[in-house]
């Protein structure tokens, strides 16, 4: 039962920020086959917890419920393309420009950078064709991010010139 719990955490970033842990690992289906190895690690850890001990119904039943749950989530991420990496980075971007907006500082327009960069390399790095094996429902959202490209980089351009901007402030 520890062990499971200890496992799961490997995942937690760490920082609660408007973007969480899948957008932050929104990459590549790479760096998902870690994340759905350690989430089949924990539900099988915790399958393994006799029905017997004192705590079952109260800890062990709801966190295999949730960590089931996250291994599914996990497992659809690791078959995701680059469409959907490229459009979870937006978000994340466009979450961390809000919030610099609101408190002004450079750290968080760098973070809207940043993600605006990845977004950006994914999408462009994305093949022309989305591939037959992605469900429908997902094909016009890529489409859309495809046609968006050029919305992103003067969204990137906007988000540095506020980080510049920010930076010449901090000195005067």
């Amino acid at each position: 039962y520890q062990q499971s719990v200890f496992l799961a955490q490997q995942l937690d970033p760490g920082d609660a920020t408007t973007c969480d842990v899948q957008t932050r690992l929104s990459d590549s289906p790479e760096k998902w086959a870690m994340v759905v190895t350690l989430r089949q690690q924990s539900v099988d850890h915790l399958r393994a917890v006799a029905r017997n001990v004192s705590f079952y119904d109260e800890q062990v039943m709801p966190l295999q419920a949730h960590y089931q749950a996250e291994l599914e989530t996990a497992t659809q991420m690791h078959q995701r393309s680059p469409w959907y990496y490229a459009i979870q980075k937006a978000v994340c971007a466009t979450a961390w420009g809000e919030r610099a907006k609101e408190s002004g500082a450079r750290e968080d327009w760098m973070q809207s950078v940043a993600f605006w960069k990845e977004g950006i390399a994914l999408l462009e790095d994305a093949p022309e064709r989305i591939p037959m094996e992605i469900p429908n429902r997902y094909r016009d959202s890529y489409q859309v991010a495809q046609g968006n490209l050029a919305l992103w980089k003067d969204n990137l351009k906007d988000a540095e010139s506020r980080a510049r901007d920010r930076a010449v402030e901090s000195r005067e």
